[in-house]
């Protein structure tokens, strides 16, 4: 069985490229962001959908994941809560 993987996981007629694939842990260091907020863009639809499982973990396309993490939303200061805390301090004043 060397070399076995799930080829359930794969998406219908797919294969698995090796050479392309990578972790979760990989898929959020190109994103430039923490494991946890990575799974959670994946939950909500806001990444890529991994492409299939070896061993148990879920597996990512590298080309994919660079192409999004190029174009992603979201990159950058979080300007809603800059304009809240720049009011709020402007009400404190």
């Amino acid at each position: 069985m060397s070399g076995d993987y799930n080829t359930k996981s794969l998406r219908e007629g797919e294969a698995m490229d090796l050479e392309d694939v990578i972790d979760g842990t990989e898929a959020a260091k190109i994103a430039g962001v923490g494991l946890s907020t990575f799974v959670t863009y994946v939950k909500r639809g806001h990444a890529p959908k991994e492409v299939g499982r070896i061993g148990g973990r879920r597996v990512y396309s590298r080309t994919e994941i660079e192409a999004w993490a190029k174009n992603r939303p979201g990159r950058g200061r979080r300007m809603d809560l800059a304009a809240g805390r720049a009011k709020a301090k402007a009400l404190n004043s």
